[in-house]
């Protein structure tokens, strides 16, 4: 809004993006997506050229240029900081952090030496061996496609060219400026893959993602990771660029900038990239338009030539919808006002960039936030921390003692300053973008040890609640890490590139410099070393002690038989009744170790509950169900409600005396139910207990949260998966490493503690990384979460309705591991003609609530099998298997799920009759 009074335009827009024509001194421009301060002062052509695909300037690659037809891929380079994410993070180095060291090297004379500087050895092999990838995927990917992407489109110099593997440099600064200069390289590379992306997907090459996994024998997890990046990620920001429409061909090879209208189906209306046609001052127009914006109807007529004029302001705003086969002007004879958001009409529907937590859009756009980091789009960091300070103060209000203790002696570690280990702290370091945003990022753990001196003690902030640093220059802006060490030579006489010889490969051939010979030798078995070194991952940092697992509480046998089995004790059995095998009733106690004691009547219990077919046929012997004075029917503590929801049954549980504003408990097994009063858990009005034990337990529920009738639902978070594996796939130590890192940082995320209420597989998952879960459990939800969750409409009352959390099927198929693969087999019912099915590293939650493992809750026997397979992954001596697989791997004795699924239906009729129940 500021700038728009600035403008010193009446019709200046106030929405981020802008679809239509404007009108300024150079003359008249379509835009497509364009930025709106960026239209106020349109650079003419003689101040925003093209690299010629050697030289560049600083900047180049951060602005909308005029395009050059050779180089038309420039309009993809990313708006903002690219250099983030497991590949490109390398790159993320500015004149303050570049590793500079100095070597001596002889003299002109004899026994004389002289210094000279150069990059780190480290970087220089991170960078040559990203280089030699990304050189490989684009040279793999235009063979797949054919040729190059255009007659006369070309590839600029290779980063090398650029001389970051030479220690040449006279001077420190020298030093530095060729490193970044070699860094920024890397951008127009980048940027022609992304072209790649969106010409190999629109034509139809069936599946060329395998074909170039296959190809060049690159990890798939490389190609997933590029696509998850800057490079293939369509829902960031790009540069874009000004197309000029009113040159002539000076001769018969001359190209013009519309001779790159070969790329524009690709992207009017389809893609987050901004582009300026510049059709002149005068009509009508006298070159010709290209097709695709004939065919929008995007051409300004005369009409709308004579309503820009008419406009006042130094420049005059035109804006049109950009919906449909034809766009079509919003002009109606008086001044226009903005439409509410002219670049929501052509962004893709199913890749929305925003959150569902985004604020209103800001005047100027903000970089896209990191997935889980817990950043919200348009947060800066002190707004981030005082969100954290007033959460933190409510989980303060449900911390235990225990809990309390062991954060405190974290918070006291961490007061020493130094760079946790590797099982310590996480690291967010928080990057400053292009406009002085600032976005928090993961930092692995070897990434963290080296940047830690980047930051003083004043710019690093622990917060013992989540167990991690935030390093951010803001915090103190004033302070500085290290001395200035530049020396006072700013000049360039040493800043030089290689210029090969003309070549017609699609590639340009290599200078003859240090690190060729990799180059050259690149091969895509390398992309496993690049991301084991990208995720930091060893086996060491893998593995979890198998003496201090986190997460399993054993279970008292005795007393899960009376609280989940209503087992009454001491009683009397007839020698008549029929009895279950030993063996069948330790799998149904979810033991198989656990010995039957002599003259118990467990096994007469066990075959009771198989053979009863309702409530009536229950024994007051041997179930307190059927007893009229036993304990159960006590006064309850706790109010409990039956909701018949369209599919089954829910049942609402909340302590009597409980605040309005705690949270209910929903369960949809009756047994819990009945575990929850037996064991007395709402005494005292206490919510807090009940949650805290259905978690130790294992068992699924969802606290329930009351809210007006008016609260606003929001769409789920849109959460990558773990991506597609050929056939006859083997995972390796990177695809594990990768998802665990990809797990744990989900469930570390504000989403990921409501895995702790999924019971099973997942919940097990969460409780084996969150090591505070019982306290995670009880804290409040974030509003945002709650809002993508579900609204349990049968649970409406008066003015409030419930909600209760949940996750998406992407979300569980990170916690679980799933990749899809193909079988080998064609199938025309999917994309590529490839047969699919999904493989996993844990059964998925419905495998696992059908095995013979599940009983309810986690046993002993799911323990005992959990840490064998999480032995087995980490020595990578196992195999992914699909559900069906699953089904068979995990089925076990099947009296068990039988003897739980009988005892809840027992416990359903109870409840169901019970007048103390509200229905």
């Amino acid at each position: 809004m500021e700038l728009a009074k600035q403008s010193k335009s009446p019709t200046f827009p106030t929405t981020p993006y802008f679809d239509g024509f404007i009108q300024n001194h150079l003359g008249i421009f379509g835009v497509h997506y364009g930025d709106p301060s960026f239209l106020l002062d349109i650079p003419p052509p003689s101040k925003a050229t093209a690299p010629d695909g050697y030289r560049f300037n600083d900047g180049d690659f951060k602005r909308p240029l005029w395009i050059d037809p050779k180089f038309p891929y420039l309009v993809l380079l990313p708006r903002f900081n690219p250099f983030y994410g497991p590949l490109f993070s390398r790159l993320n180095l500015n004149e303050k952090t570049v590793p500079i060291v100095e070597v001596s090297v002889p003299g002109s004379s004899f026994g004389q030496f002289s210094s000279r500087w150069g990059l780190e050895q480290k970087i220089v092999d991170s960078w040559l061996y990203l280089e030699s990838l990304l050189r490989l995927t684009l040279r793999t990917m235009m063979g797949l496609y054919g040729s190059r992407p255009a007659e006369a489109v070309y590839t600029f110099l290779s980063p090398i060219s650029y001389c970051y593997t030479e220690r040449n440099a006279t001077s420190h600064s020298n030093a530095v400026k060729i490193a970044l200069r070699s860094r920024d390289a890397f951008l127009p590379l980048m940027a022609e893959i992304t072209l790649m992306f969106i010409l190999l997907d629109a034509r139809d090459i069936k599946d060329w993602r395998a074909r170039l996994s296959d190809q060049t024998k690159l990890h798939r997890q490389w190609i997933v990771d590029l696509e998850q990046s800057a490079v293939g990620n369509m829902n960031i920001d790009r540069v874009g660029g000004i197309m000029d429409l009113t040159l002539e061909k000076q001769h018969l090879d001359h190209h013009l900038p519309r001779h790159a209208r070969w790329l524009l189906p690709h992207l009017l209306g389809k893609h987050r990239v901004p582009l300026y046609f510049f059709y002149g001052k005068d009509l009508p127009l006298k070159q010709p338009i290209p097709e695709a914006l004939a065919n929008l109807g995007f051409v300004p007529t005369q009409g709308e030539y004579e309503y820009l004029n008419g406009l006042n302001g130094e420049v005059a705003f035109s804006p049109w919808s950009v919906k449909g086969a034809k766009w079509q002007s919003h002009r109606n004879g008086r001044p226009p006002s903005p439409p509410v958001s002219p670049a929501s009409a052509h962004l893709p529907a199913t890749k929305p960039e925003s959150t569902p937590f985004a604020p209103s859009p800001p005047s100027t756009p903000f970089p896209a936030v990191e997935r889980d980091s817990g950043q919200k789009p348009g947060e800066d960091i002190h707004a981030f921390m005082e969100r954290r300070r007033l959460h933190n103060e409510k989980r303060a209000q449900h911390e235990s003692f225990d809990a309390r203790k062991a954060r405190l002696a974290r918070e006291q570690h961490a007061s020493g300053g130094t760079a946790p280990g590797k099982k310590g702290a996480r690291v967010f370091v928080w990057e400053e973008e292009d406009g002085g945003f600032f976005i928090r990022r993961a930092c692995n753990r070897t990434n963290a040890a080296d940047r830690w001196d980047e930051f003083t003690p004043h710019q690093r902030v622990y917060d013992s609640f989540s167990n991690q640093w935030d390093l951010c220059t803001a915090l103190a802006p004033t302070e500085i890490a290290e001395p200035d060490i530049f020396d006072d030579d700013d000049g360039d006489d040493d800043f030089f590139f290689h210029q090969p010889p003309a070549s017609t490969d699609v590639l340009p051939p290599l200078p003859d410099v240090p690190g060729r010979d990799i180059l050259e030798a690149g091969t895509g078995e390398r992309a496993a070393e690049v991301l084991e070194h990208a995720y930091g991952l060893t086996r060491e940092d893998l593995c979890e002690d198998p003496s201090r697992l986190p997460g399993w509480n054993i279970q008292d046998a005795r007393s899960i038989i009376t609280s989940r089995f209503g087992f009454v004790e001491n009683s009397t059995v007839p020698a008549s009744s029929r009895k279950m095998q030993d063996k069948a009733c330790g799998w149904a106690l979810g033991d198989e170790t656990w010995s039957v004691p002599p003259e118990s009547g467990l096994p007469a219990l066990f075959q009771h509950i198989l053979d009863a077919n309702d409530l009536k046929s229950v024994s007051a012997n041997l179930m307190d169900i059927a007893s009229s004075d036993s304990d159960l029917e006590n006064d309850w503590n706790i109010d409990v409600k039956m909701l018949r929801m369209q599919d089954h049954i829910l049942y609402e549980l909340f302590p009597c005396g409980s605040h309005s504003s705690s949270p209910s408990i929903l369960l949809e097994s009756a047994a819990a139910v009945l575990q929850v009063l037996r064991s007395g858990w709402g005494n005292n009005s206490d919510v807090e207990t009940i949650i805290r034990n259905l978690v130790k337990l294992g068992v699924a529920f969802f606290p329930g949260w009351p809210r007006p009738l008016e609260y606003a639902p929001l769409p789920p978070p849109i959460q990558p998966t773990l991506g597609r594996r050929h056939a006859g796939y083997t995972p390796t130590l990177v695809d594990y490493g990768v998802y665990v890192e990809r797990r744990n940082s989900f469930l570390r995320s504000p989403r990921g503690r409501v895995a702790l209420f999924y019971g099973g597989i997942v919940g097990r998952l969460a409780r084996l990384v969150l090591s505070d879960f019982e306290d995670l459990a009880c804290y409040d939800p974030y509003e945002d979460v709650l809002k993508s969750g579900v609204r349990v409409e049968a649970a409406r009352d008066g003015d409030t309705v419930l909600w209760h959390e949940t996750l998406t099927q992407d979300e569980v198929d990170i916690i679980c591991g799933v990749y899809i693969v193909e079988t080998g087999q064609k199938s025309s019912a999917t994309e590529g003609g490839q047969q699919l099915k999904y493989i996993s590293w844990w059964p998925t939650p419905t495998a696992f609530w059908s095995s013979g493992l599940n009983t309810g809750w986690w046993n002993s026997n799911c323990e005992r099998w959990f840490v064998k397979r999480l032995r087995d992954m980490e020595s990578m001596s196992v195999k992914l298997f699909t559900y069906a697989e699953w089904k068979n791997k995990i089925r076990y004795n099947t009296l068990s799920r039988k003897v739980g699924m009988k005892n809840d239906k027992l416990a359903e009729g109870y409840l169901a009759a019970h007048n103390r129940v509200v229905h």
